[in-house]
């Protein structure tokens, strides 16, 4: 019995420290550290007090609230990597500051992957001017950054999937191995750089060269969404570069965002500066006048693809499905493109429930 009057103690205690938090301080709802929502405090019913889904909620408000709680976190984070793990939450501490997102067999959804190359597949029967252009990760192309033993998928197999599908698939890792010494992923986050989007965008275009753009630096102090899942142990600060071959004013007649949003550069997040971040539709109408257009089905990669395709098109469609409700055959019917292109990121496809939405259309 006392045993039971110990635990009892404590979880009374514990109720009691945590209603006072709730009643006199104010909890924050973000981390801009770690660049996410932290959970909020949660609401009682006597519903989720009995299926115990309320004491869940109040262990993970304790944990998100913690006194001085991203110092803890430092502080573990550090003490790991200093004993030499390196594998801290999910995240490969690799050679010359790169981080890496963890994608083994365990952690990586096999199933959804091909259901969704399946679903873009049968996308493409029904518009044969259907394009795929699947961004390799970065632990693929920069093995040697990775420290041995470090558990990886058999991204090789995933891609020759894509390729046996009957989309045009356009294949960039040949390309992105030619230029792996150079500056095309950043090293504390798990997109590729400006650069990296180049030299995708050449590959699908063929003519396009470096020399043709003006390259500007708009930030050196970028610390990306791995480095903010690692909070802080990990000292590495990445460049953010521009690409510009006339301004903007010259090639964009109408749009419903910028290409770019510097203040996003006062942010932690600071890749919003493409779009400025994800949203569901963004259109642009630009001077080129020969009739060409384009619908681009996307994830936040083609956020820093996006402004070398003004030179190409007269109008561009771009679709996040995360984000996006409309009928999608409506809407194909509506714009009536030339050409359609689908671009995401393989560790973000494998967890991409939206592209679901193009199944079943009309």
């Amino acid at each position: 019995m006392k045993k039971w009057d110990k635990y009892f103690t404590i979880l009374f205690f514990s109720i009691l420290v945590f209603l006072a938090v709730g009643i006199f301080f104010e909890a924050e709802d973000f981390s801009y550290k770690e660049n996410r929502y932290l959970a909020e405090y949660p609401k009682f019913s006597w519903d989720k007090f009995y299926d115990s889904s309320y004491m869940t909620e109040v262990e993970e408000f304790i944990d998100d609230h913690l006194w001085e709680r991203e110092g803890w976190i430092y502080l573990k984070n550090s003490l790991e990597s200093i004993s030499g793990k390196r594998d801290i939450e999910n995240v490969y501490l690799g050679k010359e500051g790169y981080l890496f997102e963890k994608m083994t067999s365990s952690n990586f959804n096999y199933e959804n992957f091909k259901q969704n190359i399946q679903i873009i597949e049968e996308f493409s029967k029904k518009y044969p001017n259907t394009s795929f252009l699947l961004v390799p990760s970065k632990g693929y192309i920069l093995k040697d950054k990775l420290h041995s033993f470090a558990p990886y998928i058999d991204e090789e197999e995933l891609f020759k999937i894509s390729k046996q599908k009957s989309f045009q698939f356009i294949d960039v890792v040949p390309t992105f191995l030619e230029h792996q010494s150079e500056y095309i992923y950043y090293k504390t986050d798990h997109h590729w750089t400006t650069l990296g989007a180049f030299y995708a965008y050449q590959t699908w275009k063929k003519q396009a060269f470096k020399e043709d753009y003006t390259w500007t630096l708009k930030s050196d102090n970028f610390k990306g969404s791995l480095d903010s899942k690692v909070l802080g142990i990990n000292n590495t600060q990445d460049e953010i570069w521009i690409a510009n071959d006339k301004s903007d004013d010259e090639l964009i007649k109408n749009s419903t965002r910028d290409l770019y949003d510097f203040e996003k550069l006062k942010e932690k997040d600071q890749y919003q500066l493409f779009l400025g971040g994800n949203t569901g539709e963004v259109t642009f109408e630009t001077n080129q006048n020969n009739k060409k257009s384009l619908l681009l089905f996307k994830d936040s990669f083609a956020n820093s693809f996006i402004p070398f395709l003004i030179k190409d098109y007269q109008y561009i469609y771009i679709i996040d499905l995360r984000y996006f409700n409309q009928d999608i055959a409506s809407y194909i019917e509506k714009v009536h493109p030339t050409e359609i292109l689908f671009l995401y990121g393989i560790n973000n496809l494998t967890d991409d429930l939206a592209i679901h939405k193009l199944q079943n259309m009309e």
